[in-house]
């Protein structure tokens, strides 16, 4: 009988360390996915958050330079040699005062 309880007290404390030993592994892998979930939300929110500031400085560039061509339009209002004598169906020189909007950030 002594046999048997010696086996019958291994066999619980064997059962209670592959249990200990369970929920040690749960644990662990539960961690490290916490870890990875979270790890995968910041680089996706930085991610964002570059693109979206990355957009409106072009914006912010679009809009100086338009800022720029109204304010030197309005200071030559009034100007006698900005107005043209006639009508010129092939006088494309207007297109050299429009503001190249496709300009790539510097980023």
């Amino acid at each position: 009988q002594t046999n048997k309880q010696t086996n019958k007290q291994t066999n619980n404390t064997m059962t209670i360390i592959q249990k200990a030993a369970d929920i040690a592994q749960r644990g662990s892998v539960l961690g490290l996915m916490s870890l990875l979930g979270f790890q995968i939300y910041q680089i996706t929110k930085n991610a964002n958050e570059g693109l979206r500031d990355q957009q409106n400085n072009d914006n912010q560039q679009i809009m100086k330079q338009i800022n720029e061509k109204v304010k030197e339009e309005e200071a030559r209002k009034g100007s006698i040699d900005t107005i043209a004598d006639r009508y010129d169906r092939d006088d494309d020189s207007y297109l050299k005062n429009v503001p190249k909007l496709n300009v790539k950030s510097s980023k």
